[in-house]
């Protein structure tokens, strides 16, 4: 029974480590995507703004004209149609950018706009840091591995206290018998030891359905070990096949830069409106879509630190 208590601690003590580490390690990952999240944020809701601020204008110079052509009326319908668009998605981004901001103040009491321009910024994995996963050895550290190996403890301890229930507890303690004969007495003082031994109980089915259940952990954590390490392979290639896509997509200054240029071409007469409405519909689309690319690098770069019981190594 003493080993049923041991092993029940330790089981009890390595459950706690490892759900420790797993709500740890969900709440590195949020906070370190919500500061990401947070600086991407800025730069989303300046380019549509831009790109608002840019089709307003265009609707008060149209209306500004004495006549139009009906050419000229389409466009003022088309820019009127891209300033409500590029307003209701201002509006979405600014929702977002408060729910980030809400996240923090309750979770770490702290308001993140004050320090906007020192949030991290996306930086790409170094191909040496994805080496230095090698699954087969950081499998056996996975904090969900542990959860198992704790669940496999106990049923340990389940199957020791079932062989230690078929035996009552041996008891011992002073004795005093008293034998009297006629008028002479004698007390007699010792010790009792009681030892039951169990000839028709002996737990049987207690025992086998507990070493049942330990069989079927330890072949649950043979399983849970081969999928954690085709896991840890499976993100260190998604990672590198969003690196290769994020090395053709523009960055955030040449996709600005590409925004004035079709800004100074369009006033100069040598872009058409509905080139200038693409035009900024595919940069402020190119953005959003480079910034989900970095996230998800980021998400799966947390979720490999985290496989490996790595975070105290993970720098923003």
């Amino acid at each position: 029974k003493r080993q049923a208590q041991i092993l029940s601690g330790e089981s009890n003590a390595l459950g706690f480590q490892a759900r420790s580490r797993i709500e740890q390690g969900q709440l590195l990952k949020q906070t370190a995507l919500g500061l990401y999240r947070f600086r991407q944020l800025q730069g989303e809701i300046n380019a549509i703004q831009e790109a608002a601020e840019t089709f307003k204008k265009l609707v008060v110079q149209y209306q500004g004209r004495p006549r139009l052509t009906p050419e000229q009326e389409v466009s003022l319908s088309i820019f009127k149609l891209a300033q409500g668009d590029y307003e209701l998605r201002l509006i979405e981004k600014k929702n977002e950018e408060q729910q980030v901001l809400n996240f923090f103040q309750a979770a770490l009491k702290i308001d993140i706009s004050k320090y906007e321009m020192i949030l991290p910024l996306y930086q790409e994995p170094a191909e040496k840091e994805i080496a230095s996963f090698e699954p087969e050895v950081l499998t056996q550290k996975a904090p969900e591995l542990l959860n198992s190996q704790a669940e496999l403890k106990q049923a340990h301890a389940s199957a020791f206290q079932a062989r230690g229930d078929a035996f009552s507890d041996i008891s011992i303690g002073p004795m005093v018998a008293v034998n009297r004969d006629g008028p002479l007495q004698q007390n007699l003082f010792g010790l009792a030891l009681n030892i039951p031994f169990p000839v028709w109980n002996q737990n049987g089915y207690q025992v086998a359905a507990a070493e049942k259940q330990a069989n079927l952990l330890e072949q649950k954590i043979r399983i849970q070990t081969s999928e954690i390490e085709l896991e840890i392979k499976r993100t260190i290639a998604t990672i590198n096949a969003a690196k290769s896509r994020l090395s053709v997509l523009p960055t955030q200054n040449n996709l600005h830069q590409k925004h004035e240029q079709v800004e100074k071409s369009f006033f100069r007469g040598l872009v058409s409106p509905a080139l200038i409405v693409e035009a900024h519909r595919a940069l402020v689309d190119f953005l959003i879509q480079r910034h989900q690319s970095e996230n998800f690098v980021m998400g799966n770069l947390w979720d490999l630190y985290m496989m490996a019981d790595r975070l105290e190594e993970k720098q923003l």
